[in-house]
């Protein structure tokens, strides 16, 4: 079940990264590589925003179809703690 979890997370960071570059392409054509770098331990998923930014929504969608947006303030990193 643990390694279920962290699959599930990865994979929504990922995806959320994924969708992110996207918009973020639509406003700046000419930004060129990642708009955060990430780190992940096994205790928390952490966002390095390398852009400005008013603020920031991370939204976690889970299996069942629970969604759950989590905000961010200007000059907040966004991180995501794991629980086991």
């Amino acid at each position: 079940m643990k390694t279920f979890h962290t699959l599930l997370i990865i994979l929504t960071a990922l995806v959320l990264l994924a969708s992110s570059r996207g918009s973020t392409a639509a406003q700046q054509a000419t930004s060129v590589g990642p708009i955060a770098d990430v780190s992940i331990s096994e205790k928390e998923i952490l966002w390095a925003p390398r852009v400005p930014y008013a603020g920031l929504i991370l939204t976690i969608a889970a299996p069942d179809g629970t969604v759950a947006p989590y905000t961010f303030g200007p000059g907040t990193a966004p991180a995501l703690r794991v629980h086991t």
